[in-house]
């Protein structure tokens, strides 16, 4: 299985920090960017092979945690790719060490992303080849939710319920009222929206395909 197929649109974040310049368009200037608070730091601990496709998201307090895609890990996922997360503190400091993602372990897990609520809670979503729910076809979009503290709150779970073919390169976004309100599957032509529960609240399904194919009838 192609681990980064073509998947439309490029991975986004529902990260809510940020480093960088802010360029717009006409009548937008463009910034420089903010001073640094303190030095550079490496956020990964496992250290082999690759690290990449990075996301951050924070909470009201200025707590932060920072999620990406590992080749190999120091946990149970030494098949292919992993995804991997750390918290810290609005100082910088690391909560806790480096854990994993996923729970589900055989080949890819890919571009993970990540969302908190204002309270701290947080939810990570990725793209997995495979899964121990019900899509086996291709790639699948998973998710698990944390407390806080880190704390895991139930297991991993599936976000599509549409299962044909390739759901892939997930964005993750959290309300004010702490639910996770939008998980978008680029590439299935499907999306989702859960609570932060874990509710299913909302599946579009073949709701798109069969839009297309009345409009466009072949």
């Amino acid at each position: 299985v192609d681990p980064h197929p073509p998947a439309g649109p490029p991975p986004r974040s529902g990260a809510r920090g940020g480093v960088g310049s802010l360029a717009g368009g006409p009548g937008f200037p463009v910034s420089s960017p903010p001073p640094p608070v303190g030095g550079e730091f490496q956020v990964n601990s496992y250290t082999t092979l690759t690290q990449n496709h990075t996301r951050v998201s924070s909470s009201a307090a200025g707590d932060f945690g920072v999620v990406w895609e590992s080749e190999g890990s120091g946990g149970t996922d030494t098949s292919l790719n992993s995804s991997q997360g750390q918290r810290y503190s609005a100082g910088g400091t690391p909560l806790g060490n480096q854990f994993q993602l996923n729970t589900y372990t055989p080949n890819h897990q890919l571009f993970p992303a990540v969302a908190s609520t204002a309270t701290g809670d947080f939810v990570a979503v990725w793209q997995s080849a495979g899964s121990n729910g019900s899509d086996n076809s291709s790639f699948s979009v998973q998710g698990q939710r944390y407390s806080a503290d880190g704390t895991p709150l139930g297991s991993q779970f599936q976000v599509n319920t549409y299962t044909t073919n390739t759901q892939s390169t997930p964005t993750v976004a959290a309300d004010t009222d702490g639910d996770f309100g939008q998980l978008y599957a680029f590439g299935g032509r499907s999306f989702s929206i859960w609570t932060t529960l874990g509710e299913l609240v909302f599946d579009s399904g073949r709701m798109f395909e069969q839009i297309t194919a009345a409009a466009v009838p072949t």
